[in-house]
């Protein structure tokens, strides 16, 4: 009895073969997904792996580098702030240093010409070494102490005065009027107790300039950049959660398509070996 098979029997061989085939197309689309997400950390690579979470991912993207941008020139605002801060200090304790030298001289009881001369020269120094800070003080080529630069915090603004010795310590007295870089001149006439009134002005005015920075670099531009880091820190997380690779998921994916390839190929190699015995029966 000879034993045949039925074109159905090998029209359904045939279609088991195309959608075995189909199947292992699917299978490698799947496995080269995965091997990409793996390989980039994203898990949205071209848009068609997710086109809504592609759209919310680049706005989150661009609200990021916005905040960056903002937390950048914060931080820089904070070291224009610090520079000119100790540039204040500074010339604060110059300013002790010329009261103390005009103190003395205002007490100068038993005090040799030669010892009078090189307190006034303390006091001449001191003035001069503020003049020449304020003058001098810059963070990368800007002048800070020049009356021209204004720190920005969000919507807050601190201009920096003028603090060379002629804009300094101005005092009237009677029908004079004298300022810091007068000190050690003529025009006061050594006039102990008009000059370390127009010292002790000066040191004032240097004080107060100093704790506006300070406390503007601290309750503006700190305090803004602090609020800015747990915004950004949250903007990233939430841009990290739509757009970064869930590797244990997609490691398991790439060992899931690799099983089902295996399977697939022993499927096709099964699908060609029933077809050549129904070829060969036929032959």
């Amino acid at each position: 009895m000879t034993i045949g098979y039925k074109p159905m029997q090998i029209s359904n061989l045939s279609s088991s073969l195309l959608a075995t085939l189909h199947q292992g197309n699917q299978i490698n689309q799947s496995r080269q997904i995965a091997m990409t997400r793996l390989a980039t950390g994203n898990r949205i690579n071209p848009g068609a792996d997710d086109p809504a979470g592609l759209i919310s991912s680049e706005h989150l993207r661009s609200a990021i580098a916005v905040l960056e941008a903002e937390s950048n020139a914060l931080q820089r605002t904070s070291h224009v702030a610090d520079t000119a801060d100790a540039a204040l200090g500074e010339m604060s304790d110059q300013l002790i240093d010329a009261r103390a030298a005009n103190v003395a001289l205002a007490n100068s009881a038993g005090l040799t010409s030669g010892e009078r001369d090189a307190l006034q020269m303390q006091v001449n120094y001191a003035v001069q070494s503020v003049d020449r800070i304020a003058r001098q003080s810059n963070f990368a080529g800007t002048p800070l102490l020049d009356g021209n630069l204004t720190l920005h915090a969000g919507g807050d603004s601190l201009t920096l005065d003028q603090s060379h010795a002629g804009a300094l310590g101005e005092v009237t007295q009677g029908s004079q009027t004298a300022d810091l870089a007068d000190v050690g001149s003529n025009v006061l006439k050594d006039d102990r107790a008009f000059t370390e009134s127009i010292i002790d002005t000066a040191f004032n005015q240097l004080v107060t300039r100093r704790a506006e920075v300070g406390a503007f670099n601290k309750y503006s531009v700190q305090s803004r950049n602090n609020a800015l880091q747990v915004e950004l820190e949250n903007t990233v997380a939430a841009e990290s959660q739509i757009r970064d690779t869930d590797y244990a998921k997609e490691v398991s994916n790439l060992v899931s398509s690799n099983i089902k390839g295996q399977a697939n190929i022993k499927a096709l190699q099964i699908n060609s070996l029933m077809q050549k015995r129904v070829l060969d029966l036929l032959g």
